[in-house]
């Protein structure tokens, strides 16, 4: 499935050496010999042959996937409780922890058996020796207690097997406590078809539960399950009247106020990069802060998107090529920096609080270069292509449009995941929900990378494939029982992000990602070339956004718009 590295640990040397047979066979597998018990100081000594980078990288996780099969049927509570911690630790947000353990039930269930070289006394396949004075009732106080068991195989001989009991509720508590999120619980047992091969061999087990297996999983963030935002599933009126559901209209009374202000704020020399919103300034803004709770309200709960119109640029003495040009754009961007501030919080952390979305003829492939400073087409993405750093919602002011094309386009992805959850095998839907590299984007203007000595170290080759492998996170993020979901996707930022990790791509990836894409274009419910004065405000967390390819003439302005992103 693409796995760049694979590691196996198990505290017999013998069993390592089985498995080193093969190591040759696949450069991505290691087999190291030592106790689960010592997980995480056994990762950081071994970190130089892993290829691991001591720090951060270790400390927050680097594993995607840690599998342990009847690796607890081996251990005692407290031991399993500190393997659980360190498996943990050692996996990336996201990551998955799968394991399996003997079912509870079959200390009961199958008879009891004493063995004496390597011969059963019961004809059960699968059994446990009780030993004295253990009834059938008991259960609660049989924990941490061993008992020694006999798993027959189909040729008669008899293999032996321990088990430190532990009741359903020890595995379901010990994950939870160290931060594990349940995924799935699963009795396994032998189905029918089993059955129909070999009825007398499994004739003892046919309708018991035989093993427990468990899917849990570190949390994408450790923040409150409520940062992820309610998904939004349009209701059928919404979907045949896009327009209607979208649209806001900016009321005069909202241009009056933000004119009014930003004439004084202009006048004492202030604009969108210096200034911040203060209690008298919200209090002339009456009306202003009435609308930007409106359109909070849209955003978080009720479309999840809107298109904004009604900001007569003329009224704050915007007019392209005019005297008055610069100090126009300075007015209009504060109105905008305003409203989009009575909203949320503006984060200008990256990239400045506003950024001009204009064609610098800069080519996207180039390192660094953000597609918003190009004139070709960007597909359906989310804003924001850091692990640590994701925004709530993406805002676009047009200024000016361009002379051909830059239409841009909303797509609601809530109803493209339940469409693909719908029709996908989970093999595929996997792919979609798994940790996935991202490339690098350095923080400043997105319009490439200066030549100074900390930029040439940090992206040497060998320290980016690290850099690009630790910013691993989901395409979606499923939580609170499905009500919430969180949509974060570049293709391209993926794809450049699997090159420089020196990562294989999985077929089955691109062929999830090509139906996503798809799926994204069949759900998309705004496509509009803006005009002067319009703005567009999308949930960043479940809504994707596209701009078509454009083109500027010299006899008319160059198309400029103005973004915001915002956090709730």
């Amino acid at each position: 499935m693409g796995a760049s590295k694979i590691v196996g640990i198990d505290v017999s040397a013998e069993m390592i050496a089985r498995a080193r047979q093969n190591e040759s066979c696949s450069p991505a597998e290691t087999y190291l010999i030592g106790d689960a018990t010592k997980l995480v100081d056994i990762v950081y000594r071994q970190s130089a042959r892993l290829g691991f980078v001591p720090g951060a990288l270790l400390e927050d996780g680097c594993f995607d996937l840690a599998v342990g099969i009847f690796l607890f049927n081996y251990t005692n509570l407290t031991q399993m409780k500190d393997i659980c911690a360190q498996i943990f630790q050692v996996l990336k947000p996201g990551g998955r922890f799968i394991f399996s353990v003997p079912h509870p039930f079959m200390l009961n269930a199958h008879g009891d058996t004493e063995t004496t070289d390597n011969k059963e006394k019961s004809d059960s396949t699968f059994s446990f020796s009780k030993g004295d004075g253990v009834s059938s009732q008991q259960y609660f106080s049989l924990r941490d207690r061993k008992f020694a068991g006999v798993i027959r195989r189909t040729d008669g001989q008899a293999l032996n097997v321990k088990m430190c009991f532990k009741t359903i509720s020890d595995y379901v508590e010990s994950v939870k406590r160290v931060g594990f999120e349940i995924n799935d619980l699963h009795e396994a047992r032998v189905l029918p078809e089993h059955v129909s091969l070999n009825p007398d061999f499994f004739k003892s087990v046919k309708d018991s539960p035989l093993h427990l297996v468990f899917e849990v999983v570190k949390p994408i963030s450790t923040n409150d399950v409520t940062k992820i935002p309610k998904k939004i599933i349009w209701s059928s009126y919404e979907r045949k009247n896009p327009d209607l559901a979208l649209h806001l209209q900016l009321p005069g009374e909202v241009v009056s106020e933000l004119k009014d202000v930003v004439d004084d704020l202009v006048n004492k020399g202030l604009d969108e990069d210096n200034y911040e919103l203060s209690d008298s300034e919200v209090l002339r803004l009456k009306e202003t802060s009435k609308f930007a709770k409106t359109l909070r309200e849209r955003l978080k709960v009720d479309t999840g998107a809107a298109f904004v119109s009604g900001l007569d640029l003329n009224e704050f003495g915007f007019q392209q090529g005019s005297s008055n040009a610069e100090r126009g754009t300075k007015k209009v961007k504060l109105a905008y920096f305003i409203l989009c501030s009575l909203v949320g919080h503006v984060d200008g952390s990256a990239r400045g609080r506003l950024f001009d979305v204009k064609n610098y003829n800069l080519r996207v492939t180039s390192d660094n270069v953000l597609f918003s400073v190009g004139n070709n087409e960007a597909t359906f993405h989310t804003d924001g292509a850091s692990l640590n750093k994701s925004y709530d919602v993406a805002s676009l002011l047009c200024l000016s449009p361009a002379a051909d094309g830059g239409a841009f386009r909303l797509s609601n992805a809530c109803s493209a995941f339940n469409n693909l959850r719908a029709k996908l095998p989970k093999f595929l839907m996997y792919e979609l929900m798994r940790p996935l590299p991202r490339d690098i984007l350095e923080n400043g203007n997105g319009k490439g990378i200066g030549g100074s000595m900390m930029n040439l170290v940090r992206n040497n080759n060998e320290i980016m494939k690290l850099r690009v492998r630790h910013n691993s996170y989901p395409i979606f993020v499923e939580a609170d029982g499905g009500t919430r979901l969180q949509f974060r996707y570049m293709r391209y930022w993926i794809e450049s992000g699997f090159e420089k990790a020196q990562m294989r791509m999985s077929p089955l990836l691109r062929v999830a990602l090509d139906l996503l894409d798809a799926e994204l274009e069949k759900e998309q419910v705004f496509n509009n070339r803006m005009k002067p004065g319009e703005m567009v405000f999308c949930n960043n967390k479940i809504f994707a956004h596209a701009r078509d390819s454009f083109t500027d003439h010299p006899d008319y302005p160059a198309r400029h718009k103005v973004r915001a992103w915002i956090q709730f």
